[in-house]
């Protein structure tokens, strides 16, 4: 058996799938561990692995074999994992193109695939922020008396899908 995580609450640059064997296996020489397709030999029950970036990363070990011991040749295990409950889901942003406010004050984006919903944190000119989540693609502000806004977005996950990290854009409304 084994347990991952995320370094982080939010994908961020430098960021690593941390993998710990929880039930280690006698006799194994170490682990291979199957990571989005990449395979890594370990000679320990940890590991850390650093992404290239959002997207799916699902997760095997694999004991491995080829210890004797009383003259019994211990071979490979079964891999471990493979399986959607063994998926860690790093979102990306909102894309920056996706992301318009128009005049009348909709502020939309596009919708980030296996996202539970979006938080934002918008500060306008004149002092005044807005906070929260949506399960939405778009907000509706009031842009009465305001000549800028400071617009920060992230898609957010739960479970095994990791927030995305921030993106943020400004905007001048005259």
């Amino acid at each position: 058996a084994f347990s991952f995580e995320y370094s982080h609450e939010a994908v961020t640059a430098g960021g690593t799938i941390n993998i710990t064997v929880t039930t280690p296996a006698p006799n194994a020489r170490g682990y291979t561990m199957i990571i989005g397709g990449a395979t890594h030999f370990v000679d320990g029950e940890y590991y850390e692995f650093s992404p290239g970036g959002p997207g799916d990363y699902t997760i095997s070990v694999i004991a491995q074999g080829g210890a004797i011991v009383d003259e019994i040749y211990y071979i490979n295990s079964l891999p471990a994992g493979g399986t959607s409950t063994t998926t860690l889901s790093l979102l990306g942003t909102p894309s920056v193109s996706s992301i318009v406010l128009t005049l009348d004050g909709r502020l939309s984006w596009g919708n980030v695939t296996s996202s539970t919903g979006y938080e934002y944190d918008i500060e306008f000119d004149d002092g005044t922020t807005l906070t929260g989540t949506t399960t939405r693609t778009y907000l509706d502000l009031d842009l009465n008396e305001k000549s800028s806004v400071i617009i920060r977005l992230r898609a957010r996950g739960g479970g095994n899908v990791i927030h995305s990290d921030w993106v943020t854009i400004t905007r001048n409304l005259d």
